[in-house]
């Protein structure tokens, strides 16, 4: 798929990956078959890992973001880089 979610940006890559690791347990069944990515950028100078889900189709995408938000999990659909 086109599309991912993002669940946070954080300092470091452990951080990212226990964030997907701690989301993944909340959501296991709602998040199966996608892929796990802890994507490193620079915002303003610093490091950060993007702590997100891939290989969503628009609507699937959109959905499971709002069934995380339903959980209390923050999240945002965006297409992949």
């Amino acid at each position: 798929g086109q599309y991912e979610i993002q669940i946070g940006a954080y300092g470091s890559l452990g951080d990212a990956q226990a964030a997907l690791r701690q989301t993944k347990g909340k959501a296991n069944r709602l998040l199966a078959g996608y892929a796990s990515v802890a994507q490193p950028a620079r915002v303003a100078g610093k490091q950060v890992y993007r702590a997100r889900f891939a290989g969503f189709a628009a609507d699937a995408a959109a959905r499971t973001c709002s069934e995380l938000r339903r959980r209390s999990i923050n999240c945002f659909v965006m297409t992949s880089e």
